[in-house]
């Protein structure tokens, strides 16, 4: 599931800035690992340890209502990817959450890009960079929580269609939201704007909705 820009991304191929240090590596670890959350590839990180450690406290956050996203068993992992293709920010596969490296190493560039992929209006007006991981963060639950995103869509307003579904969220959530017919990007963008405190009353329900599952129960 890929978060792609509506745009390609234009990256310094050329970057020769060094690695963190050691001392760096080992703090942003041992950050990590204390909030439960596995890292690849970050001794190749050439960005400020800060931004991700700020983007640990957002998957901490999530976790409050999804706390089997933090189970010591497949437990969230942040892998720096450096062979990402240059129109993603971010993909998820099952609890694995791959970051472009190459816009994680300059953060004010992944800053300025989504900024302009909002405008757009290809995201959620209101977020900022912090909800790529949000975004990504919704894929993981659904995963780990085996949601139906479309469902719990139709649970909300029980009688449209699918196609109503998808062409309500596309002028109510966001235009990436509508991109697949069978919901799947509905829980990444209620999440982004729920978890940036921008949402409207379909994104506060299905976000609620989705923490049904999380109890055991049934979509509300």
């Amino acid at each position: 599931m890929k978060y792609h820009l509506p745009f390609g991304i234009r990256l310094n191929k050329n970057d020769s800035s060094s690695y963190i240090s050691k001392e760096e590596y080992v703090k942003l670890s041992h950050y990590a690992t204390d909030n439960k959350i596995k890292l690849e590839g970050f001794k190749k990180f050439k960005g400020n340890i800060k931004d991700i450690m700020e983007l640990i406290d957002d998957i901490v956050v999530i976790a409050q209502d999804f706390p089997l996203i933090l189970d010591d068993y497949k437990s969230v992992v942040l892998s720096l990817d450096t062979a990402s293709c240059d129109d993603d920010f971010s993909t998820t596969v099952m609890h694995i959450v791959y970051l472009n490296a190459s816009l994680y190493n300059d953060i004010d560039y992944l800053k300025s890009e989504y900024e302009l992929a909002v405008e757009q209006g290809k995201f959620v007006q209101g977020t900022d960079y912090h909800s790529v991981i949000r975004h990504e963060i919704g894929h993981v639950v659904a995963n780990k929580y085996k949601i139906d995103t479309m469902a719990v869509a139709q649970s909300i307003f029980p009688g449209k269609t699918k196609a109503e579904l998808i062409e309500y969220v596309k002028n109510n959530v966001s235009l990436y939201a509508a991109t697949y017919n069978d919901g799947r990007e509905f829980i990444s963008e209620c999440f982004s704007a729920y978890y940036s405190n921008v949402a409207n009353d379909f994104e506060i329900n299905y976000v609620k909705g989705c923490m049904e599952y999380g109890k055991g129960g049934n979509v509300l």
